[in-house]
């Protein structure tokens, strides 16, 4: 029996540890900057593969054989790549604890990346639209943008860790520092509050806030 995202990710939990936020990228056909870019393309393959078409190049020998993987690729570009990225992203969950960053991609244990909060530094926080956006670690690599929305083996290997399409990205941009900062510095804080407080407490967020927005305003332009 296959396991959901969010019971893979509660088997990965260890003593003392605690989700602080869970949540999937937003679902369904969603629109990037990319599609500036492919959508003008694939109509443009669309058009080249019709004139083959229309010279009877397919009906040669070799045209025959090739018009199939023509053919398939205007429909993957057109069409078929937006349910494929929207399939991808149904079966995606995240979580955070008060130690680590879990990323589940399907629906097997074996489709799990777990990182240590601790190893993740120089994070960029990239707004999409409405409260919607991306969290990367590490240096964000300048094709990313126009490959984001292509699920093609070994595109998506530019950023690693990373937060897609997420929801209110500001705020969990904000529990990410929160959790970091009291993970280095919690055997200072922990004998100052309450016995029962598992994360970061809330007076720490308005200097993270400041920081995320900072780090947004950097990649607006992204």
């Amino acid at each position: 029996m296959s396991l959901k995202g969010y019971d893979v990710i509660r088997l990965q939990l260890g003593p003392g540890e605690e989700i602080l936020w869970e949540a999937q990228p937003v679902t369904g056909i969603q629109l990037y900057r990319s599609d500036l870019l492919w959508i003008p393309f694939s109509l443009a393959w669309g058009l080249f593969v019709f004139g083959l078409w229309a010279m009877g190049w397919f009906e040669s020998e070799i045209g025959y054989y090739f018009q199939y993987v023509f053919y398939g690729f205007f429909f993957y570009l057109f069409l078929g790549r937006f349910f494929i990225d929207s399939w991808s992203r149904s079966h995606t969950y995240y979580a955070l604890t008060n130690w680590r960053l879990i990323v589940v991609c399907g629906s097997g244990a074996s489709n799990v990346q777990v990182f240590d909060l601790g190893e993740l530094d120089d994070m960029s926080v990239v707004p999409v639209r409405h409260g919607v956006g991306n969290i990367f670690w590490g240096s964000v690599h300048p094709l990313s943008e126009w490959i984001r929305n292509i699920p093609w083996p070994g595109l998506r290997n530019f950023e690693d860790p990373n937060l897609i399409m997420i929801d209110d990205v500001k705020q969990v941009a904000v529990k990410i520092i929160d959790a970091k900062f009291y993970l280095k510095h919690g055997d200072k804080l922990r004998p100052l509050l309450p016995p029962s407080t598992i994360g970061p407490p809330s007076l720490f967020s308005s200097v993270s806030e400041e920081i995320v927005e900072k780090l947004t305003q950097k990649n607006k332009g992204l």
